[in-house]
């Protein structure tokens, strides 16, 4: 079980999470979904960096990756949240 699970499962234990594999590093907390379920909310450029380092992309794939397969596909109610934090990104 990932570390990011096992927090998940201590501090919210009546709540269930939809999670991206191997993107346990990029998620950044969680919060209220569209109809009110907690849902885990992912930093964008994080998810990003991780996908080029597992696997050895550039930037360029690891964003086509993230739009069209992880991003960009609806997993149900409770569909992960990834945020673009520009006050951690201000300065790129």
């Amino acid at each position: 079980m990932s570390k990011l699970k096992e927090k998940l499962l201590e501090e919210y234990p009546d709540q269930r999470f939809l999670l991206v594999e191997g993107l346990d590093k990029a998620a950044v907390g969680v919060t209220n979904g569209t109809i009110g379920e907690m849902v885990v909310v992912y930093d964008y450029v994080k998810c990003i960096a991780t996908l080029q380092e597992d696997n050895d992309w550039n930037e360029l794939d690891a964003i086509e990756w993230m739009e069209y397969n992880i991003s960009g596909a609806y997993m149900g109610e409770k569909n992960p949240i990834f945020m673009h934090n520009m006050e951690a990104n201000a300065d790129e």
